[in-house]
């Protein structure tokens, strides 16, 4: 009961923080699915069982914020907890994972490179999911962030492949 009262303290007095981080990484997703605006190509091959653009935009967008609040909580929880050299491969991950993510879009959605965007989005998944394992004891909040974070790729995963099958 300690160590969640204590990680509660810690989100609670750099939550400011936490915010801003997910907030500027969502924006450069919004600014890059407003910037792209070629979807239609994915709906013209894709068929009656593509889902929906709001959905995928909105999707993209929280993976995106997830992407931003779990480098932060890995960087400053890691200043606090671990030796930094343990925690930058971890926070390079995380941002190796969201522009992993960010070419998903350009690639999957937005050109004909359909197979190079699936690609994009495995290595996104795997990226994530290896910054997880660099950390000893993470919060419960950044285990929670990944793991929502690789769902959603996953999905985005299987929007990709099943185009193609």
């Amino acid at each position: 009961m300690r160590k969640w009262k204590r990680e509660l303290d810690f989100i609670g007095a750099n939550a400011g923080l936490f915010g801003i981080a997910a907030f500027l990484a969502a924006m450069g997703g919004v600014l890059l699915w407003v910037s792209g605006g070629s979807g239609w190509y994915f709906y013209k091959t894709a068929g009656r069982d593509a889902p929906s653009v709001a959905a995928l935009f909105t999707l993209s967008l929280a993976v995106c914020g997830l992407c931003g609040l779990s480098g932060a909580l890995i960087y400053v929880w890691g200043r606090a907890v671990c030796p930094m050299k343990s925690v930058w491969p971890s926070v390079c991950m995380i941002a190796g994972a969201y522009l992993m993510h960010l070419g998903w879009y350009a690639a999957a959605l937005c050109t004909r490179m359909t197979v190079f965007g699936g690609i994009l989005a495995v290595t996104a998944f795997g990226l994530a999911a290896a910054s997880r394992l660099f950390l000893r004891r993470p919060p419960a909040l950044l285990t929670a962030a990944i793991l929502a974070l690789l769902c959603a790729a996953g999905y985005f995963i299987h929007v990709t492949f099943s185009r193609i099958l």
